[in-house]
């Protein structure tokens, strides 16, 4: 379910992407109000899409870890609805959170070119949101995945030659 789960994402995250490619002809509406809200929303959505297409990967290699070095709390995710769908929420509540928490703690607003995310009058605060979101969007998730397949990769090596021996 989990690596349904980052598929459909990815998807999203594409059809996302297109649209944001193509948004400039639709944020520029008379109304300053109207475009405002336009690029408000489209960079919380941008922000969100990011965050839980990365994770949900991130998920799918915890999973993975899980099953092959935890099994009874593997045993114990799998044979139950509650756990699985439960630990899909929390990765849509984080990733939903994210984005706004650091929004309004940057006070960031969106660009008036294309309703970029992140920008900022001061650019120090502009570099500083770009540099903790790209942490929290891509390099802690995939640290985290390199991390567990390295450690699934190394312990199937040593499955296998425990079976040849």
């Amino acid at each position: 379910l989990y690596l349904h789960h980052a598929l459909i994402v990815n998807l999203f995250y594409i059809i996302l992407t297109f649209v944001y490619i193509f948004s400039k002809p639709l944020s520029d509406f008379e109304n300053k109000s109207q475009n405002s809200t336009f690029c408000s929303i489209s960079e919380i959505l941008w922000a969100f899409s990011s965050y839980i297409r990365t994770n949900s990967i991130m998920l799918v290699s915890v999973y993975r870890y899980i099953a092959l070095f935890k099994r009874k709390l593997y045993k114990k995710i799998s044979s139950s609805w509650l756990y699985i769908v439960s630990l899909l929420a929390l990765l849509w509540f984080y990733s939903a959170i994210f984005p706004i928490f650091w929004k309004f703690v940057f006070e960031t607003k969106s660009s008036r070119f294309n309703c970029l995310d992140g920008y900022s009058k001061s650019f120090a605060i502009a570099i500083f949101y770009f540099t903790i979101n790209r942490f929290f969007i891509l390099i802690f998730p995939c640290i985290i995945t390199w991390l567990n397949y390295l450690l699934v990769i190394n312990s199937l090596k040593q499955i296998g030659k425990n079976k040849k021996n």
